[in-house]
C-alpha cells in the first residue's frame, strides 16, 4: 500500500477529503519521523516499535581494490513486530492463496 492509497482508504472510511486525509497521513509520518530524528522510539500498542538503530563503525575490505576502508557510524531505523500483529499475522484463520502449478499443454 502506498500513501495515496492509504489516504483514501482514510477518507473513504471517515467521509474526507482526498487532500484532508493526505495531511493527517502526512503529518502522522511527520511527527514519527521527527521523535525518531531526536533518537526517540514510537511505540504502538498491537502493532509494534519503531527505533533507532546504530551501527558501530567497522573496517571492510573492498574486494575490487584490495584495500580496506573504514565505513562511519551509521543509524537506521528499525522496526518490531508486536506480539499480536505476529500472532495475528501467522494465525490459521487468514487464508493465503495457493501457488497453482503451471499448466501444460498437450503437445
Amino acid at each position: 500500500m502506498r500513501k495515496n492509497e492509504l489516504s483514501r482508504a482514510l477518507a473513504d472510511e471517515f467521509d474526507l477529503t482526498l487532500s484532508q486525509s493526505a495531511r493527517i497521513v502526512s503529518f502522522i509520518f511527520g511527527t514519527i519521523i521527527q521523535l525518531l530524528m531526536t533518537g526517540k522510539s514510537y511505540q504502538h500498542s498491537g502493532f509494534g516499535c519503531f527505533l533507532v538503530a546504530r551501527r558501530k563503525k567497522r573496517k571492510i575490505h573492498n574486494v575490487n581494490k584490495g584495500i580496506y576502508v573504514m565505513l562511519p557510524e551509521k543509524k537506521g531505523v528499525r522496526f518490531l513486530p508486536a506480539k499480536t500483529l505476529k500472532k495475528r499475522l501467522n494465525s490459521p484463520t487468514i487464508k493465503r492463496k495457493a501457488r497453482s502449478k503451471p499448466k501444460r499443454l498437450n503437445q
